[in-house]
């Protein structure tokens, strides 16, 4: 079953270095990307200014930044950067 942002105009092509920003009903828009939260920024931008009633992109968006937060706030007192665990 498809997901939710299968249903949206703005699609998100990843390869293993690059993430191409392209919109179905817009062919002028592209825009390319590096990293995934890059990436999602550039989708945000366009869904807010050419598909405002649209909110997949900045959902997914919020939700990957609060999961983000969650990761960092589990780590062990202990933790240092680059130790193993």
């Amino acid at each position: 079953m498809p997901g939710p942002e299968s249903t949206s105009p703005i699609r998100l092509d990843e390869s293993k270095s690059l993430i191409v920003i392209y919109c179905t009903e817009h062919d002028w828009y592209r825009a390319s990307r590096f990293h995934r939260d890059e990436a999602l920024d550039a989708a945000c931008d366009h869904e807010e200014r050419e598909h405002p009633g649209d909110q997949r992109h900045r959902e997914a968006r919020r939700l990957r930044k609060t999961y983000r937060r969650v990761a960092v706030a589990k780590r062990p007192a202990s933790y240092e950067p680059g130790s193993k665990v």
